[in-house]
């Protein structure tokens, strides 16, 4: 498997209380059929990862 089949079959999950930053990054991340989970807060991320298999978490650091 190829190292761009491999990040097109990865599930990534994006955390941001902005919902314009989720969608803008859900969208282009979806270009190339990623599957995309998005999360409002750190507490719905960490429910979402005891769920769900995430290879990537692109998380905004400065969220209150």
């Amino acid at each position: 498997m190829s190292k761009n089949q491999v990040l097109r079959e990865a599930t990534i999950l994006v955390v941001d209380d902005q919902a314009s930053v989720r969608h803008l990054l859900a969208e282009f991340l979806r270009r190339d059929t990623r599957r995309v989970i998005v999360a409002e807060s750190g507490l719905r991320a960490l429910s979402l990862v005891e769920t769900e298999a995430v290879d990537l978490v692109l998380l905004d650091m400065q969220m209150p």
